[in-house]
């Protein structure tokens, strides 16, 4: 495995060759094109025929490929200008995305800033709709107004 983009504190930053970024190329997860500042990884891929070729990843598919998806039922729906959340008790909250995405936002900024990437992903993961993640995000936001 290689990686791109700026390194993100991980030992394979450390341990791996840093490649330029595959400008253009698909992600394996994602299919969306990496673009100049991405993170990710090049990884190989073995094709039916038994050919390996290397593939792009977006460091933050590469996080959503390896974290368990727990809480299939009470996933986020980011929808219109909402946030629309089921919690166990299957109550629905909706908040205002330019309140809670916007804190969501700085947050992810701040812990990028300090290295933190369980907190890093973890935003990421609650802004893509994890309704498991944003609670956490919540919770985490909710310590550091009372500080």
């Amino acid at each position: 495995m290689k990686w791109f983009g700026q390194p993100w504190g991980a030992p394979l930053c450390e341990a791996a060759e840093q490649m330029g970024t595959p400008i253009g190329d698909p992600c394996l997860r994602c299919k969306v094109e990496i673009v100049a500042g991405d993170q990710g990884v090049i990884l190989p891929l073995v094709i039916e025929d038994g050919t390996a070729t290397l593939v792009a990843m977006h460091l933050d598919c590469l996080v959503r490929s390896v974290v368990p998806d727990e809480i299939a039922v009470a996933k986020t729906l980011i929808q219109n200008s909402n946030f629309v959340t089921s919690s166990r008790d299957s109550q629905k909250k909706i908040v205002s995305t330019a309140t809670i995405g916007d804190a969501i936002r700085r947050l992810k900024t701040e812990a990028a800033s300090d290295n933190d990437l369980t907190t890093v992903a973890l935003c990421q993961l609650a802004l893509d709709g994890e309704a498991a993640a944003l609670d956490r995000v919540i919770e985490i936001l909710r310590k550091r107004s009372v500080q």
